[in-house]
């Protein structure tokens, strides 16, 4: 990272990738990216577990593919979802490339050709927060998100420095991480609410969906669940308690980029909205979320990012964000490209968080 970010549950320096390739027998290669919590044990899951679902198949056949690997990880969904993830994104890339399309088209098409992005803001001094709010605003960004959640003043002060800064047509979002109680967050989000918060991201702990629930219907910002917000099931448990009127969504934790995008239909049926979630990606699956974003209607928010932030890719041509846009790729696949030598220089720097 640029610098360090704080948020809620620590501070944050640097961030590991797993990058995923499958190889077929014409020649096609595809790339994928498996971010998530413990990234030896997703690369283990994908070495010794799910190779063999793999090895000799069509890799065409994604959706008998993925059900394949659901199927064989059903005790230990959570996890395996991740390492799932990282081979669908490659097989998607594999089949745009083998059709001549982007994996937009695949999941249902364009409903756009840019995609905005969040100027993510971390724990810092108001005038800090405001200095760097402005600068996000003064490069084009609309959308602001803030961590919050371990001092009231601070959080209060923080936001009231932004706003000052730029002004009221710029939405902003906070985020608690889960480190409230239910009527902690009840209090502390009615108490910010006048800088007219556009959500407010997973104020309780993510098992408390009747917590979630009971906030939601004690203030009037809207709320966003993220941590409760995993797969298609927890976001059928959340519309079914009716807790948030927003899904963060992640495709690493909901199970590939074609998942992400059911999830994306479901809230629209039940009347919800999505905005994609971060886990500081590289390049391969921040385009991979690009092209969920892009083939779905229901994703109006900016999307969450590291990649601002991030010093470093391993892609021959790194995204840029423009004025909080970014192109979607049009070439087949992914429309992405590793750069080998930024991938064995990255590879060779052992980060822990």
């Amino acid at each position: 990272m640029r610098e360090p970010l704080v948020w809620p549950g620590g501070t944050r320096h640097s961030a590991s990738g797993l990058l995923v390739q499958i190889h077929t027998d014409e020649g096609i290669v595809g790339v994928g990216e498996a971010p998530g919590p413990t990234l030896p044990t997703i690369q283990t899951i994908i070495d010794q577990e799910l190779t063999q679902f793999l090895v000799g198949q069509d890799p065409l056949r994604v959706e008998w593919l993925v059900h394949r690997m659901e199927e064989f990880t059903r005790n230990w969904s959570r996890i395996g979802a991740y390492a799932i993830s990282g081979i669908e994104i490659a097989l998607l890339d594999i089949k745009g490339k083998a059709l001549g399309v982007p994996v937009a088209e695949l999941l249902g098409g364009f409903s756009r050709d840019r995609v905005p992005v969040v100027g993510y803001l971390f724990i810092d001094t108001p005038e800090a927060n405001a200095q760097k709010a402005g600068a996000f605003v003064d490069a084009g960004y609309t959308e602001l998100k803030l961590k919050v959640g371990r001092d009231f003043e601070q959080d209060h002060d923080a936001i009231a420095a932004i706003r000052d800064r730029v002004g009221p047509d710029v939405k902003i979002r906070i985020d608690a991480n889960m480190i409230w109680s239910v009527p902690a967050a009840i209090k502390w989000i009615r108490g910010l609410e006048k800088f007219d918060l556009q959500y407010v991201e997973q104020p309780v702990p993510d098992f408390d969906v009747q917590g979630l629930a009971q906030v939601r219907r004690s203030v009037a910002a809207p709320i966003a669940a993220d941590e409760a917000c995993t797969d298609v099931r927890s976001v059928l448990e959340l519309i079914k308690a009716d807790a948030c009127d927003v899904f963060v969504v992640y495709p690493s934790e909901a199970g590939g980029l074609r998942r992400a995008h059911q999830i994306g239909a479901l809230a629209d049926a039940a009347g919800k909205w999505c905005a994609i979630g971060s886990w500081a990606e590289l390049g391969v699956a921040t385009a991979g979320n690009v092209h969920v974003v892009a083939s779905s209607s229901n994703f109006p928010f900016a999307s969450d990012t590291h990649y601002p932030l991030q010093e470093l890719d391993v892609l021959v041509e790194p995204f840029a964000m423009t004025d909080g846009l970014v192109e979607v790729p049009r070439s087949p696949g992914l429309g992405v490209e590793l750069d080998p030598d930024a991938v064995q220089r990255l590879s060779n720097f052992q980060v822990r968080e």
